[in-house]
């Protein structure tokens, strides 16, 4: 019987390893200081909760300081792995195992902050239909004035008028 080289069901049961290896650098203690310079230590537990879009950083369990990039994603592979995928410049990407890490570091800033929900998205939406529709009612309100104010005045004209003649 012939393998099937179309079948992903096969290749997705093949345990690999998906991190792409790079250059090993290992980084002293005083290029690790500047690269972490606005970069805070998260805690293990809490890798699952590191924002989509956020830059990070981490040490490998050899003791490799990797200055990493944009966390894209974070995925669970077949074999129960949790991986982060990070993007670099110029669409250079990598996953890395949870389990191959001992320290990971997010910027103090981040470009992205994708914890603004549906509802909360929806809520501003609504707040910014009432402010429109207060706003229409205050243009007619002074409209309405503006004409009163028009009215009183020619009222006093009119009195004016009969009280020279």
């Amino acid at each position: 019987m012939t393998e099937n080289i179309f079948d992903l069901a096969a290749l997705e049961q093949e345990d690999k390893n998906y991190e792409i290896k790079t250059k090993s650098y290992i980084a002293t203690e005083r290029d690790k200081e500047k690269a972490l310079k606005n970069f805070i230590l998260v805690d293990r537990i809490e890798w699952n909760d590191i924002p989509i879009g956020s830059n990070i950083r981490y040490e490998r369990k050899t003791g490799e300081f990797v200055r990493g990039g944009i966390l894209s994603d974070i995925l669970i592979r077949s074999n129960e792995k949790k991986y982060f995928s990070i993007q670099a410049g110029r669409g250079k990407g990598w996953e890395v195992a949870f389990d191959s890490i001992e320290k990971v570091w997010k910027s103090k800033f981040s470009k992205v902050n994708n914890n603004i929900d549906n509802k909360t998205i929806n809520d501003m939406k609504n707040d910014i239909e009432y402010i429109k529709s207060v706003l229409e009612e205050q243009k007619k309100e002074a409209i309405r004035l503006s004409n009163t104010q028009l009215r009183i005045i020619d009222i006093i004209k009119k009195m004016n008028k009969k009280n020279n003649s």
